[in-house]
């Protein structure tokens, strides 16, 4: 963090966050909690939650929140299907 002018909050900063938040959040509702108001570092977060969605640290729900992957019930996996079953 010292190393930016505006840094970003960290990976492990973020799961502990949503972890006592206890609830799914949206990427507007981190960036207001988070004091983010420069561009930049809204697109940073916003390149930061990408990364941790394909690495498996977090989860998109249907409505855009965010969520601890270890916490919910869920195995990972992708599924696979063809339209003829």
């Amino acid at each position: 963090a010292l190393k930016y002018e505006k840094p970003i909050p960290s990976r492990e900063f973020i799961l502990n966050w949503l972890t006592e938040l206890g609830k799914p959040c949206s990427y507007k509702a981190m960036g207001t909690a988070f004091e983010l108001t420069d561009p930049s570092a809204e697109e940073g977060l916003r390149r930061r939650l990408k990364a941790m969605l394909r690495d498996g640290q977090l989860l998109k729900n249907r409505r855009g929140a965010y969520a601890v992957a270890e916490r919910l019930q869920m195995v990972p996996g992708y599924v696979e299907a063809h339209k003829d079953g």
